[in-house]
């Protein structure tokens, strides 16, 4: 059986060191009560993470002899945007804290994976004529799944558990390459068009963008940097076909950061 098309977790490219000497310390900071809905209260925001932070005031660290270092700012995409935008209405400022030089803003991957889930459902809910999702829902009499925000049932399967580990790795790369890779859809493709089963080809279509989320997710969740960044060329093309213009734009940032103009240490640094 040729397996060479059957996507899988592949080895770690470059995975994040664990225990105890790589534990990462979180920090909570107090809550304040100012609006980031707009550029200015973005600014205001920040100056007062950077207060908190005993960094602040702003001002002062332009002659800060430990002010050595650019700032890796992480968020959610709405605040990289105005983030972004600040530093382009600052441009002509006489002061680099004022346009905001020292930020290297950076979405949130955890967003990123948010905004596929929300295409997902757009692209295959509705479309009744090749059977999409709410097709399945309304045989399955499962009410309510018109949303993203209802949870599914998790289901497991006693027949499967009693099997070898031998024979459930067989049914599962079976199951892969017949149903869910793309040798699957090139088969189907090179029928005559009249012999196309649309149905299937999306089901197949599915099944593999699911796959490479499921990817995606084991990636974040073992910190494995490397094989997220083998991603970001599916998900730009992923938001672009699904005229998601923003996180489009976040990516080819990313991109171009990781790519051009980024030196190597701050490439390894937004890689940790």
């Amino acid at each position: 059986m040729n397996t060479s098309t059957i996507p899988s977790l592949s080895p770690p490219r470059q995975q994040l060191p664990t225990g105890k000497d790589h534990a990462v310390c979180q920090y909570l900071l107090d809550t304040v009560h100012l609006e980031s809905a707009s550029q200015e209260g973005t600014r205001k925001c920040m100056d007062e993470w950077m207060r908190q932070l005993n960094v602040s005031p702003l001002k002062t660290l332009q002659n800060h002899p430990t002010f050595k270092h650019l700032l890796v700012w992480i968020g959610d995409q709405l605040t990289t945007i105005r983030v972004r935008s600040i530093k382009k209405d600052r441009s002509e400022d006489d002061n680099f804290l004022d346009r905001f030089e020292q930020f290297v803003e950076i979405f949130g991957w955890f967003h990123t994976q948010l905004a596929e889930k929300t295409l997902f459902h757009k692209q295959y809910y509705k479309d009744m004529s090749l059977f999409g999702l709410q097709h399945g829902f309304e045989i399955l009499q499962r009410k309510g799944l018109h949303t993203t925000s209802v949870k599914g049932t998790s289901f497991s399967i006693a027949d499967l558990r009693a099997l070898p580990p031998y024979r459930l790795k067989a049914i599962a790369t079976r199951i892969v390459q017949e149903h869910a890779s793309t040798s699957a859809l090139v088969q189907q493709k090179s029928k005559p068009i009249e012999a196309h089963d649309k149905v299937f080809m999306q089901s197949v279509q599915f099944c593999c963008d699911l796959l490479n989320y499921v990817k995606f997710d084991d990636a974040m969740k073992s910190g494995d940097v490397g094989h997220m960044g083998e991603q970001i060329p599916r998900l730009l093309f992923r938001f672009s076909g699904g005229k998601s213009s923003n996180y489009a734009i976040e990516l080819l940032e990313l991109l171009q950061g990781l790519q051009k103009e980024w030196p190597p240490e701050l490439r390894y640094v937004s890689s940790d």
